[in-house]
C-alpha cells in the first residue's frame, strides 16, 4: 500500500521522484491482499496490481532514500545491508525529523493476517505520513 500511495501522491505534486517497494521477508511475486486492495480503493488510490518482492543489494544500491513502517524493520535492513544504515529510517520517525531509530511510537503497525478496518488505518496512517512528508 505503502507504495501505491506514495507513488499516487508524488504524482499529484509532480515530484521528481520514483518509488520502488520490496519487503524484508517478502515472497517473490505474492500479489496485494485483497484487503489491502479494498483499503486503496476507499481512499481513491488506484489498487496496486503490486507482487511482492524481497529486499535486494540492487535496490538497496538504486534508493536514495529508504523508510521503513516498523522500527524492527530498520534493524532488519542495517543487519542485512550494514550499507544501508545512514539512509534507512521508519516513514513516521523521518516525517517528525528524527532519522534512523526514532524509539517508540514512530511505527506503524503492518496489518498483515488482518481484518478490513486494520488495513484501512494503515492506509490511512501511510497517507498522512506520505502527505506530509512530501509537504
Amino acid at each position: 500500500m505503502a507504495e501505491a500511495i506514495m507513488a499516487e501522491e508524488i504524482e499529484k505534486a509532480e515530484l521528481p521522484f520514483k518509488v520502488d517497494s520490496a519487503g524484508t521477508f517478502a515472497a517473490d511475486g505474492a500479489p496485494a491482499s485483497k484487503n489491502a486492495e479494498l483499503a486503496l480503493e476507499n481512499l481513491g488510490y488506484e489498487p496496486e496490481r503490486h507482487r511482492s518482492k524481497p529486499l535486494s543489494k540492487k535496490l538497496i544500491d538504486w534508493a536514495d532514500i529508504i523508510f521503513a513502517m516498523e522500527a524492527t524493520h530498520v534493524e532488519i535492513v542495517c543487519a542485512m545491508f550494514p550499507e544501508a544504515a545512514k539512509k534507512t529510517h521508519t516513514l513516521l520517525g523521518y516525517t517528525a525529523g528524527i532519522g534512523g531509530f526514532p524509539g517508540e511510537g514512530y511505527d506503524i503497525s503492518d496489518p498483515y493476517g488482518g481484518d478490513e478496518e486494520e488495513y484501512m488505518q494503515c492506509a490511512l496512517q501511510l497517507r498522512e505520513a506520505i502527505r506530509t512528508l512530501l509537504d
